[in-house]
């Protein structure tokens, strides 16, 4: 863990500049099971686009954000999961193994 990780996690935690260091970001609510226990399996209305996805974490990587987990029903029937994923990458975010079924692997 980077130093600036640590200080901004001792500051957030004295309260005096709070920082959200970790973030889990449902990037969907489609998928391809249809599981009783979850409630996952509905689609919504309407999904982020591209440009609202980068938005939002580009909102929580300037508050100091640096990890990242991409979650969802099934995240990877998102069609800009790869984009998303790729934008947080390139700007030194750790991106944390997307949480996935598997099913759409194959």
């Amino acid at each position: 863990m980077e130093a600036s990780t640590i200080a901004r996690a001792v500051l957030a935690r004295l309260g005096s500049r709070p920082s959200p260091i970790s973030l889990t970001f449902e990037v969907t609510h489609r998928c391809n099971l249809k599981c009783r226990y979850c409630d996952r399996n509905t689609a919504m209305k309407r999904e982020m686009s591209r440009a609202q996805i980068f938005a939002v974490l580009d909102e929580f990587l300037a508050l100091g954000t640096r990890y990242v987990g991409l979650d969802g029903g099934e995240p990877l029937l998102h069609p800009q999961i790869h984009d998303a994923a790729r934008h947080l990458v390139d700007r030194g975010v750790k991106v944390d193994p997307v949480l996935i079924k598997g099913l759409s692997l194959g």
